[in-house]
């Protein structure tokens, strides 16, 4: 019985790693002139490659 919870519990795992990357994929496509990091909180941080600086969005 432990045995299949454990599997679950790595299946659910996977698949939330699975969307956390393909979410960090489209930011990186959305904006290919930042460096792209997740928080803890699960917003993203966005630092423009040129400057170094955070990228505030357009303006």
């Amino acid at each position: 019985m432990l045995a299949v919870i454990e599997w679950v519990r790595r299946r659910q795992q996977a698949t939330i790693d699975r969307i956390r990357h393909s979410e960090l994929l489209a930011m990186q496509q959305r904006f290919p002139h930042c460096h792209v990091a997740r928080l803890r909180s699960g917003e993203f941080f966005l630092t423009d490659k040129s400057t170094g600086r955070e990228y505030g969005g357009p303006r």
